[in-house]
């Protein structure tokens, strides 16, 4: 599907902040309508992804795109990347009864 000329140069925007690619793919599996994973240590590209079928997949891939360049549009000493581990994240779901 192609997008927006505007979303192209919001992709082009993060493109130049980061140094990396933005690779945008549909993923039938996906249970939200859009997900963006940042590229991190050697991954040479972003990956957003989004589900097929979705409406307004322009405005969704622009606002994912969104938090990538509000993140690397502040210096790196400056940026703020808060994260679970996978026993975290599992403690958490237990304890909030959702195991």
């Amino acid at each position: 599907m192609p997008l927006h000329p505007a979303v192209q140069q919001l992709i082009r925007k993060v493109e130049d902040l980061s140094g990396r690619l933005v690779h945008v793919t549909e993923d039938p599996e996906l249970k939200v309508m859009a997900v963006i994973t940042t590229a991190r240590g050697s991954v040479p590209a972003h990956f957003l992804r989004y589900r097929p079928g979705t409406r307004a997949v322009d405005y969704l891939v622009a606002y994912q795109l969104g938090f990538l360049v509000r993140l690397f549009s502040c210096p790196a000493a400056d940026r703020w990347d808060v994260v679970s581990s996978a026993a975290e994240q599992e403690a958490g779901i237990r304890l909030l009864g959702l195991e």
